[in-house]
């Protein structure tokens, strides 16, 4: 899911009294790193395969990067590897867990930050539980965000079955989708390799070409 912001935005809020935007960036990116080996602990705990997703996908895949204006990690797991320990286990590994949306049938989205860090509560990671679906003899999958302001209506996204392969990214190994590009053209459209800016070009709630009732 690509942020409702920008990443100037959180920079303006955040640091912009104490240091140039250019820096915040490069600590955007440490930042990010500690919270993705940080999670990748707790799933090796937890023996959860994990992969990189959304917008964190198309950064990963189309810049080698996480997008710079992106404010937070997408990442998913499938269902079957879900456990109620995950929680607490991020929490023990220094997460504050702010929201849980949904639930692990209908779609389960399970948000954390990492706590005293400059960029506050926008030092995040969201974590996407995602399901099995079949239609006919073509296999999915599908996950899923809840709308805001109050967070009730659910978007559904669906894209082809995937397994996953190991990377690495910024440093750390990490799951991806086999067929990426798939999953990008399914979930983006045919233009995902068009950077466009969240809010203005790109609305997690109604532009992705993945969504489904």
């Amino acid at each position: 899911r690509s942020p409702s912001r920008g990443l100037g935005d959180v920079y303006k809020r955040q640091v912009q009294k104490s240091m140039p935007y250019s820096k915040f960036v490069k600590l955007k990116k440490e930042i990010y790193k500690q919270i993705l080996h940080k999670t990748k602990i707790v799933m090796n705990r937890l023996n959860i395969p994990f992969f990189l997703s959304s917008g964190t996908l198309l950064g990963y895949y189309r810049e080698g990067k996480i997008i710079d204006h992106d404010y937070d990690i997408d990442i998913g797991i499938f269902k079957k590897d879900y456990t109620l320990r995950l929680i607490s286990e991020m929490e023990k590994e220094g997460f504050y867990n702010y929201r849980n949306l949904g639930d692990v049938d209908r779609g389960f989205e399970m948000s954390f930050y990492l706590p005293n860090t400059s960029m506050g509560k926008y030092a995040k990671i969201d974590i996407f539980v995602h399901n099995n679906d079949q239609i006919g003899n073509k296999k999915y999958i599908y996950w899923a965000t809840y709308k805001k302001p109050n967070y009730i209506k659910r978007i559904k996204y669906r894209v082809s079955a995937f397994d996953i392969k190991p990377i690495i990214f910024n440093g750390i190994k990490v799951g991806i989708p086999t067929n990426t590009k798939l999953y990008l053209k399914e979930h983006y459209g045919n233009d995902w390799r068009t950077p466009k800016k969240a809010g203005i070009d790109y609305h997690y709630a109604s532009s992705p070409k993945s969504i489904v009732k």
